[in-house]
């Protein structure tokens, strides 16, 4: 498979972890992974970190922009 197909795929999972409530072998299979095992292999590739480390990195840091300028 070619890299860009690869690197649009991890694009869009990036998108479906930060903004939805998907599960990690739901959005594998949604995007044509063989696998949750090959989508995370993947994944950790081309981010540098697994896809339930990158939800939760994202989100906190979400998180942490939203209330400062609730706050602000």
């Amino acid at each position: 498979m070619s890299n860009y197909l690869n690197r649009w795929r991890v694009l869009l999972a990036q998108r479906a972890l930060r903004d939805e409530d998907v599960r990690v072998g739901s959005l594998a299979a949604e995007l044509g992974y063989a696998s949750e095992s090959a989508f995370s292999t993947a994944f950790k590739r081309e981010v540098g970190e697994s896809p339930l480390r990158y939800r939760h990195r994202v989100r906190n840091a979400l998180a942490a922009r939203s209330s400062r300028a609730g706050g602000a």
